[in-house]
């Protein structure tokens, strides 16, 4: 059955406000599936300039891949990108971490929703 989990963010450039969180796992065999909903608001703060957060459980390498690609968008003041938001898991530097290859900056005074699915291999 899918659980709920709730990750640790770490924000780059400021931290948003009113930060609101979806999110949901299965653990089948050794792989874990998840999705994750992040959601918030820049009033009044700088530009966010990156966001990391922890997953519900460890990654681990496999065949000497360490980067783990994630399904990845976003919905900035009301208009979709799919581009501009790479994520992934890098299972040598850190196992525990959704982290970015590219996240495009959100402007002071824009709501944002982030949205992630995958899989991964887990230890």
């Amino acid at each position: 059955t899918w659980e709920d989990w709730t990750p640790s963010y770490t924000w780059v450039g400021n931290t948003p406000t009113g930060v609101a969180t979806v999110a949901r796992f299965i653990m089948l065999g050794n792989a874990c599936y998840f999705m994750l909903q992040v959601s918030g608001s820049t009033a009044g703060i700088g530009n966010l300039t990156n966001m990391t957060a922890t997953l519900p459980a460890l990654a681990t390498v496999v065949d000497n891949n360490s980067l783990v690609p994630i399904y990845s968008y976003r919905v900035v003041a009301g208009t979709p990108s799919y581009g501009d938001n790479v994520a992934a898991i890098d299972s040598v530097v850190d196992p525990a971490v959704l982290n970015h290859t590219v996240f495009t900056s959100i402007a002071t005074g824009n709501a944002f929703t982030l949205y992630y699915a995958g899989y991964y291999e887990t230890e």
